[in-house]
């Protein structure tokens, strides 16, 4: 009988810690902003943290981690945050505002070369929505499209049957571009080349050799642009042209 107990208590312990352990992330996020409301922001680096390794990822959550690390003291895992927060809502004013604060603390101050302006100016205006916005859009303009389509062969009066085969066709190239302009977001989300100096200073190498001849430093804070992985070294440019090789350990990536 005393056996029968032991087990049912083991097991209710076991119960009662399988539930603890599957919080809700919402949950966690809530507990993680009240505990940074009272100024634990460690605390609420921790929660953060552990919600961004159950898989849960959003422009908010990296957000509130930055002004966590940004509280800390820690500029460049707060700048690191914010440019991943930046990737999943690019127009958002108020990343853009904390990212350039935390950039005040970078000691390197890397003068990008001018693009080309029409370049600069679609980038900016294809970057002004999310990728899903833009294929909602997308779906949206040929939805309508097809409507007006249908109504071309059902209306009977020829100027609006006219009117509306026009629209149609500037609707399905609507729906067309934004699609385009989804995948161009995509792929400026989900590519794998930046990534922050979180190292307090790094010497970037002629080669990937710890006895090649150190070209320039970097410190803290630096975003860099990846090229390729060799072993342990990543070949790295930044935003002025200059290359080299550093180690992996010395960056994170965004």
């Amino acid at each position: 009988m005393k056996k029968l107990s032991v087990l049912i208590l083991l097991i209710l312990l076991i119960g009662n810690n399988s539930h603890a352990g599957n919080i809700a992330p919402e949950s966690l996020f809530k507990r993680a902003n009240e505990l940074y409301d009272k100024k634990n922001y460690k605390q609420s680096i921790e929660i953060y943290d552990k919600i961004m390794r159950s898989g849960y990822h959003s422009a908010e959550l990296y957000f509130n981690t930055g002004n966590a690390y940004y509280k800390t003291g820690n500029y460049p895992y707060a700048i690191l945050y914010y440019e991943k927060a930046k990737l999943l809502d690019p127009s958002n004013q108020d990343i853009e505002f904390n990212l350039a604060k935390a950039r005040t603390y970078s000691i390197d101050k890397i003068e990008a070369i001018p693009e080309f302006f029409i370049n600069t100016l679609f980038e900016n205006f294809v970057s002004r929505f999310p990728t899903n916005t833009w294929a909602e859009l997308g779906l949206a303009f040929f939805i309508i499209g097809i409507v007006l389509f249908c109504g071309y062969f059902i209306i009977i009066k020829r100027r609006l049957r006219k009117s509306m085969f026009y629209v149609a066709i500037f609707m399905f190239a609507f729906s067309v571009l934004s699609v385009t302009f989804a995948f161009k977001t995509k792929k400026y989300v989900q590519k794998p080349g930046t990534a922050i100096i979180v190292s307090p200073t790094v010497p970037v190498k002629a080669s990937p050799d710890y006895e090649a001849v150190d070209v320039f430093l970097l410190h803290e804070g630096s975003k860099v642009f990846l090229i390729r992985k060799l072993s342990n070294w990543y070949e790295i440019k930044l935003a002025d042209g200059k290359q080299g090789w550093l180690e992996v350990n010395s960056i994170a990536k965004i």
